[in-house]
């Protein structure tokens, strides 16, 4: 019997100590988890310098880098990233740029009620089979046009460039000319066009009978033309012969030295063409968060630059703006109120070096002075700051680690001979 007994134990120490163990221990994660299948949140506190007023629907520029989150745990184009308010909401947000390699990315992320400060959750990391479900809602969702000219929105048609729109319209701008590329910008990436051999042209666009119209655009004014001769941008409308009601930037003939002008023209049967100029030329060589609004019901004409109001004047009631143009009253001089021109007049002569960040054209609303100051403090001074980091428990496996066969082997032993001790003295203890 105690033979059996012995052999039994051997046989059961060999393969106890063939075991490998481990030890299971749950993942930590937070509560209120709103995006499920994604294993990573963090949470950002957004920071604007200068905004101390609450404004609704304001747009923010995320630059999101490697002190926040680890590029590595998100996909290559961050389709996986997805922006909520700390209560769960899903935010009305748009991924413009995501470098992995580079380990940052831009997102811009449209604010219900913002003062300078609030905290949001990025979720990012996909889980293998999972999909979020999530499709967000534009930030530019009440644009008739918004465009960010950068890579990721180029895509090609008979190897001809266009630029994708994002707006209700789905608009797209045609690069025309190969002297083009894409280059820095204050808020991630831009256009540059050469001033020679490219211009955008954005066609089938009209403000014809709109209420009212407001145009925001962040773009560079460079110091020097790259051709004698004016050089238009922004350009719609007919500023050569009637109707006049046209809007354009325009560089003046010098080359190297040459002055920056902002026209609105109107224009009155009878009495010819009126211009409403505001001189742009100190901005040279700058960056500059450009707003022009138009209330064809009030006739208030405004401008500002960087946030700041620089222009505002009423426009007389017969006077004829690029609101009151049908382009099929016009024959062949209405296709100017079709076609809107970027790095060039609208038909695509007097080329101009420019870069642009974004475009964005509202219809039938303006856009009021705090609005704009609010805007310029977010493209400009808006700063991120990592609260925690949080990983998603109910997703994902649990984790374990092993136990090393030595001390499995080890604790059967003593265990096991103990075991046998035990038997041995009940068996001595019956032969008594």
């Amino acid at each position: 019997m105690f033979k059996r007994i012995l052999l039994a134990l051997t046989i059961l120490v060999i393969i106890v100590s063939s075991m490998s163990y481990h030890v299971f221990l749950p993942v930590s994660g937070g509560r209120g988890w709103s995006v499920e299948g994604l294993r990573y949140r963090a949470e950002i506190r957004v920071l604007t310098y200068g905004l101390n007023y609450s404004i609704e629907g304001l747009l923010v520029p995320l630059h999101v880098n490697s002190s926040l989150i680890d590029f590595s745990k998100t996909s290559p184009s961050g389709d996986d990233v997805v922006v909520t308010s700390i209560d769960g909401r899903v935010l009305p947000y748009y991924v413009e740029y995501w470098n992995i390699s580079e380990d940052k990315g831009l997102i811009w992320v449209k604010l219900p009620e913002y003062n300078g400060s609030t905290s949001l959750y990025l979720y990012y990391g996909l889980m293998e089979g999972y999909n979020t479900g999530i499709s967000a809602e534009s930030p530019w969702r009440d644009y008739f046009l918004a465009i960010l000219f950068n890579e990721q929105e180029i895509f090609y048609v008979k190897n001809k460039p266009y630029i994708r729109g994002d707006a209700p319209g789905r608009h797209v701008a045609k690069i025309i000319g190969p002297g083009y590329e894409i280059i820095p910008s204050p808020t991630g990436q831009a256009i540059y066009l050469d001033g020679r051999n490219a211009w955008i042209m954005l066609s089938n666009i009209t403000f014809a009978d709109w209420s009212s119209i407001t145009i925001e655009a962040l773009l560079h004014l460079y110091r020097e033309q790259k051709v004698y001769g004016v050089h238009r941008d922004l350009t719609y409308g007919n500023y050569l012969m009637p109707p006049y009601a046209s809007i354009y930037m325009l560089y003046s003939e010098n080359k190297t030295n040459p002055n920056i002008t902002l026209y609105f023209n109107t224009w009155k049967p009878g009495s010819g063409k009126r211009e409403y100029k505001v001189n742009l030329t100190k901005y040279k060589g700058e960056w500059i968060y450009l707003v022009l609004t138009f209330d064809n019901t009030t006739r208030e004409y405004k401008v500002y630059v960087n946030g700041e109001k620089v222009y505002e004047e009423r426009i007389p009631l017969g006077e004829k703006t690029i609101l009151d143009i049908n382009p099929r009253e016009w024959g062949p001089y209405g296709s100017r109120y079709k076609v809107l021109g970027i790095g060039a007049s609208n038909l695509g002569f007097e080329r101009t070096r420019v870069a642009y960040d974004f475009l964005r054209i509202m219809k039938n609303k303006v856009l009021d002075e705090e609005w704009v100051k609010a805007e310029y403090s977010a493209i400009t001074n808006t700063s991120l700051k990592l609260i925690s980091v949080e990983e998603n428990s109910r997703a994902m496996a649990p984790t374990g680690f092993s136990i090393p066969k030595t001390l499995v082997f080890g604790v059967a032993l003593v265990l096991i001979v103990s075991l046998i001790y035990m038997v041995y003295k009940k068996l001595e203890a019956r032969k008594k």
